[in-house]
């Protein structure tokens, strides 16, 4: 979709990193933005596409990555059609499986196995 999505609870930029920044194309989106600049047309290779992409986790873990677009002679063409099957849609462990009105329709019911024996 050619989209970066915003950054999330970002308001203002810090101007530390506006002033380290300036001068360079780089964009920190607040809300849903083109990741190919206007002036540039959809298909020109000259100007692959490029994103950073930063993650924060709780526990500390902090990672980065560059993602650029493959080279034109690696690319795949676009699906001409959608797939053949809708996703899966999203089940519970909540309330008892028997509750779901999906669960029937995703697949059969397993057969019981049984039980495996300390000697397994």
């Amino acid at each position: 979709h050619e989209q970066a999505p915003p950054n999330a609870g970002l308001e203002v930029l810090n101007p530390k990193i506006a002033a380290v920044v300036e001068g360079f194309p780089v964009a920190f989106p607040q809300k849903l933005a083109s990741l190919r600049p206007s002036s540039h047309k959809r298909d020109n290779d000259d100007y692959p596409l490029v994103a950073g992409v930063s993650s924060f986790g709780y526990a500390g873990t902090i990672a980065h990555a560059l993602l650029c677009q493959a080279p034109i002679e690696l690319r795949r063409p676009p699906p001409s059609s959608p797939p053949l099957s809708p996703p899966s849609p999203p089940l519970s462990s909540s309330p008892p499986p028997s509750s779901s009105p999906s669960l029937p329709l995703l697949s059969p019911p397993l057969p019981p196995t049984p039980s495996p024996t300390l000697m397994d």
